[in-house]
């Protein structure tokens, strides 16, 4: 038979296959394949963002970026698209004002750019 006979396995049924080998394998299997993965994964990046209001951590990472590119936050909200006076982002920086979710997606982005 002919592997393109064959009907392709669904991504549900290609888990459940892996789950079943994953709960028989013994202990020191499993921890010989998360040992083998582990540089394989890279950790994610904390989010900028919990809602609509900028973690320190993100502050932190914005702030970086824009000292590194000798920016002000203006300079970047022009950049990622926004108007060349849009205070939105010095005022977040600043005195932690929310930001609109298009002003997170698009600095998420930009962010992403500078790394």
């Amino acid at each position: 038979m002919d592997r393109g006979d064959k009907p392709e396995k669904s991504a549900e049924e290609r888990l459940a296959k892996l789950l079943k080998a994953w709960n028989k394998a013994p202990d020191e299997a499993r921890q010989a394949f998360l040992t083998a993965i582990a540089g394989d994964i890279a950790p994610l990046p904390e989010p900028i963002a919990d809602g609509r209001y900028l973690t320190q951590s993100g502050i932190a990472r914005i702030e970086a970026a824009l000292k590194q590119r000798r920016m002000r936050p203006e300079q970047a909200m022009a950049e990622m698209g926004f108007g060349p006076r849009d205070k939105a982002l010095s005022r977040a920086l600043a005195m932690g004002y929310g930001l609109r979710l298009s002003v997170i997606s698009a600095l998420t982005a930009w962010l992403d750019k500078q790394d």
